[in-house]
């Protein structure tokens, strides 16, 4: 809950996550509710109403009462004897834009040279002027401003804190900060945990990075970083690495269990360390990284050659080129400046080479005589090709990496999309590992059935009996014992249903603004409209 100051200031700021709502008045509530609303927010009550008339702030608590409210009333000179019962709007209690006052051109530009100041001397952003914590505190400076005595000038250090201070103010907020995320997590009952790790090359220290998401009653995804911690017990077993995440989770009073889900990478310890009392989903982004940078540093796979000798080639000659660039300082005569290549960087390779694309043509005039000859070796033909090739891939990394919103319906389109994408040739080891290594598990299945413009499966019609019949089984399982004499869904191998979607092809074009939707199925004719579908009907017409 806010403070009444605190309130007052998000009033003044006009702070969009501040609501006035105004009471359902019932013939049993109070006659003093035609007089007062209620303040939300980020969508929760706050324990202050304001007064429709004179906008005060007072304190209201039900077990309470209203009697404190009953008197600010009779108090009040600008209570009208007739009241509203029109929903108070929030645009009342803001000053309008033409009243405020006007800031003095010469202000804004001593204002502007001071920002261009900071940013020069401490060696800052440009972006952190418009940072939300230095907004903050430059608020709170120029509030504290109105309380200090005009005639006298004040020093500007006085106001600011010592390093030691805000070092041991930080603790403090991060104690408070953890309590309130604990308190969230303790009401949690189905939530997602998202695990990786990884070790330092330079210091050999090896790290563990937690996050939680959770989707609340009103479907709104949280995301937490619960910390990125260093992992220091005595081996990196499944069993220790088990057993750290678990520490770390019962710090905010959480547990794995069967209807916790687990999202990590696909390497062979984190499939043994999550492959017990949780639901463990790969990631489907390292799958595809993983299978990218096989592509492109791997001879051999399970003991198989990897048949991209050209594309290999191709590779370490613009990595090398790359690799110079970078030590030579001379990407400061380029129109853009070139990456290196990372493994731990999703589809790093594209990126290195879209780069050197961009800027080929501009290389022949920086490059020495022995990274020149490598460069006349390069087929740029074949760069692009191979560019045009791993677009799709960073596009599908993209669709799926949001972090705004689940994406666990998109994998399944977007895996048969890149097959689709993929030729794949009997002699041709890595692209069958696509189809092979990558493995969907029935929560994706279930998902983009769920999904409305994705339910026809018409980018992969083979895959749509399976879907049903598991959706179909997860509602078996939901029914109540009580309704075991009631109707009950049959649950039949749903390729004897009738669908016209197995026989359309899905044609893609080459590029568009958003490959998801070269995976959203085709407008569907109009049927006619079942008024009362039975139970065992109602999925099958879904």
């Amino acid at each position: 809950m806010l403070t009444k100051k605190e309130i007052e200031q998000l009033i003044d700021k006009k702070n969009s996550s501040l609501k006035i709502v105004k009471p359902t008045v019932t013939p049993k509530s109070s006659a003093v509710w035609n007089s007062f609303s209620h303040i939300y927010v980020k969508d929760i009550k706050q324990e202050y109403v304001v007064c429709n008339q004179c906008e005060e702030l007072l304190i209201y608590k039900p077990s309470s009462g209203t009697n404190s409210l009953s008197k600010h009333i009779s108090s009040c000179q600008k209570v009208k004897t007739t009241a509203s019962h029109n929903q108070t709007t929030i645009n009342q209690f803001y000053a309008s834009s033409k009243n405020e006052p006007a800031i003095p051109d010469r202000v804004k530009q001593e204002i502007n040279v001071a920002c261009a100041e900071f940013a020069a001397l401490d060696s800052r952003s440009f972006k952190t002027i418009h940072g939300i914590g230095f907004k903050n505190l430059a608020q709170k400076i120029f509030d504290a401003g109105k309380y200090l005595p005009i005639s006298k000038d004040i020093n500007v250090e006085k106001l600011l804190p010592h390093p030691t201070t805000i070092s041991r103010q930080i603790n403090k907020l991060y104690n408070q900060k953890h309590q309130q995320l604990v308190s969230i997590c303790e009401k949690m009952l189905e939530y997602t945990v998202v695990v990786d790790s990884w070790k330092d090359i330079h210091t050999g220290i090896q790290y563990c990075g937690i996050s939680l998401h959770h989707i609340n009653d009103d479907w709104k995804l949280y995301c937490f970083v619960l910390g990125c911690y260093h992992y220091d017990l005595e081996s990196n077993s499944a069993i220790n690495t088990r057993k750290f995440v678990e520490s770390k989770l019962s710090d905010y009073k959480l547990q794995l269990n069967e209807n916790v889900y687990i999202v990590s990478d696909n390497e062979p310890k984190m499939l043994s360390t999550f492959r017990l009392n949780c639901q463990r989903i790969g990631c489907s982004c390292h799958f595809i990284n993983k299978q990218l940078e096989h592509m492109f540093t791997k001879k051999e796979i399970d003991k198989s050659p990897v048949q991209c000798d050209l594309a290999q080639v191709l590779f370490e000659r613009v990595k090398k080129i790359v690799s110079h660039l970078r030590r030579s300082h001379k990407q400061t005569k380029m129109s853009k400046r070139v990456q290196t290549y990372s493994e731990t960087r999703f589809n790093g390779a594209y990126h290195m080479l879209q780069v050197f694309l961009d800027i080929f043509d501009e290389l022949g005039l920086v490059l020495d005589n022995i990274n020149l000859n490598e460069y006349l070796l390069l087929d740029k033909e074949f760069l692009e090709q191979v560019c045009s090739f791993l677009k799709v891939f960073d596009e599908v990394i993209e669709q799926l990496s949001d972090d705004k919103q689940p994406t666990i319906y998109k994998v399944l389109p977007l895996h048969q999309r890149l097959l689709n994408e993929c030729e794949v040739k009997p002699n041709d080891c890595e692209a069958r590992r696509l189809k092979t290594v990558w493995v969907l598990q029935d929560v994706h299945y279930i998902s983009c059935l769920l999904h409305p413009s994705l339910k026809q499966f018409q980018i992969a019609p083979h895959e749509k009996s399976k879907a049903m019949d598991l959706v179909k089984a997860e509602l078996l399982k939901r029914q109540s014992s009580t309704s075991s004499g009631s109707s009950i869904i049959n649950i039949t191998p749903c390729s004897s249903t009738k669908s016209s979607t197995t026989s359309k092809s899905q044609q893609l074009t080459p590029t568009t603004q958003n490959i998801l939707l070269e995976c959203f199925d085709h407008p569907a004719e109009d049927e006619d409209p079942v008024l009362v579908p039975s139970p065992e009907k109602e999925l099958t017409q879904y």
